[in-house]
């Protein structure tokens, strides 16, 4: 969830059967610095999870189009968002930039998801990457990110987790 859904009521998500939340610590905006921002409900969404025993993951809306560009995304997110939390879920990184990474070619986006990736690893994260199954196929090499978690959600908004970059089918 993110600043789009600011207004969700929580305990009634958590009533109504939601069992976690993954929340958008922030993005990547435009322009050549690409800057970094932190979502502007990120910290109201932990706060509200954590009362109310919602676990949570996170995720990054990436615009990395190579391994710097990811660790820096990762480094931000670090500094400004995880650093001195606790997640219960994975951290993100979310792939599906139409601007720079569609055009960037499928080498340039894989090299910004292990960047990325093995920053918050080394910081003792559990990482994986989301992605609409088009993306997983077409703008990455997910042979090269086996060691990482694949999700994509399907039409019916339920998500699926793929292993050893395997995109026949969710796991049973």
């Amino acid at each position: 969830i993110s600043e789009f859904q600011s207004k969700m009521n929580l305990d009634k998500a958590k009533l109504e059967g939601v069992k976690f939340a993954i929340l958008r610590a922030g993005y990547t905006g435009y322009g050549k610095a690409k800057g970094k921002a932190k979502d502007s409900a990120f910290e109201n969404h932990y706060s509200k999870c954590k009362q109310i025993n919602i676990p949570v993951g996170a995720y990054w809306f990436s615009r990395a189009t190579s391994k710097e560009e990811g660790i820096t995304e990762a480094e931000y997110m670090y500094n400004n968002c995880l650093k001195g939390k606790q997640f219960e879920y994975p951290i993100y990184i979310d792939v599906e930039d139409s601007v720079y990474q569609a055009k960037a070619g499928k080498q340039a986006v894989t090299n910004g998801i292990i960047g990325f990736c093995e920053y918050l690893e080394n910081k003792g994260y559990y990482v994986g990457i989301y992605a609409n199954t088009n993306w997983f196929k077409n703008y990455m090499y997910t042979n090269q990110l086996k060691d990482f978690v694949l999700y994509s959600q399907n039409q019916k908004l339920e998500m699926h987790l793929y292993t050893n970059a395997n995109l026949t089918g969710p796991l049973q």
